[in-house]
């Protein structure tokens, strides 16, 4: 089964796609220790940093498979992100705005 979580930011109409709810496809909006970039045509910060607090609140059982392999290793667990991910640590729009 698939489900379908909005999460506009990267682009404004980006989203994840829940298999099975074991797996996220996260495309452009989270990437292994990092997220997408919102400074490009069509981005949006708050909407961005809006989406990775939709994120946190998954399974953390559930594994992260990125549209890109830009981190470490090619896919991770969201309970791994959640403790390695500063887009994902950043407790705050403001800290999250400043995140190179």
């Amino acid at each position: 089964m698939l489900k379908f979580l909005l999460t506009p930011g990267h682009t404004p109409d980006s989203m994840c796609i829940i298999v099975e709810n074991i797996a996220l496809l996260t495309g452009d909006t989270l990437f292994i220790d990092n997220c997408g970039r919102a400074d490009l045509p069509g981005g949006n910060i708050i909407d961005l940093f809006n989406s990775l607090q939709k994120i946190k609140k998954l399974s953390d059982n559930m594994i992260v498979y990125p549209g890109h392999d830009y981190g470490p290793k090619p896919f991770d667990y969201i309970s791994n992100q959640k403790k390695t991910n500063k887009t994902l640590l950043a407790k705050n729009l403001d800290e999250f705005s400043k995140i190179p």
